[in-house]
């Protein structure tokens, strides 16, 4: 699974995207309430497959705090959402700003986090390996 990011570029399009290959889209979040923090706790259990999809999306969230993996000159601002398809998962990635301290971070797409912004598009495109 690991191997499907190794070297990669997030490339545009201003086409329809297929959906059952590897593809991103860029969305903008507005939050919609500040106030709506809820907090769930418990224990996982993982598979060899939920194993293999946590190590992927920590090398994803490497790259994008380490390198620049799209085609365009991008600078992300607070709360960017950027959805990543492989061919098998979709992780979830938020842009935080906390003091002067800016990332991305892992965005839990739980069914809380669904309801804290609402999304407007601003790119799309496939994952082009290199």
């Amino acid at each position: 699974m690991c191997e499907v990011f190794k070297e990669y570029k997030l490339c545009t399009c201003s086409d329809k995207i297929d959906k059952t290959k590897p593809y991103w889209v860029l969305n903008k979040g507005t939050p919609k309430n500040k106030d709506n923090d809820i907090l769930i706790e418990g224990t996982l259990i993982y598979s060899e497959d939920e194993i293999n999809r946590e190590i992927t999306e920590d090398i994803l969230l490497q790259d994008l705090n380490s390198k620049n993996i799209f085609d365009f000159d991008y600078h992300p601002l607070k709360n960017d959402i950027l959805k990543l398809y492989d061919g098998k998962y979709i992780y979830h990635f938020i842009y935080s700003k906390v003091e002067s301290i800016s990332k991305w971070e892992i965005f839990d797409k739980g069914p809380f986090s669904n309801n804290k912004f609402k999304l407007r598009q601003k790119r799309k495109g496939f994952i082009e390996k290199l």
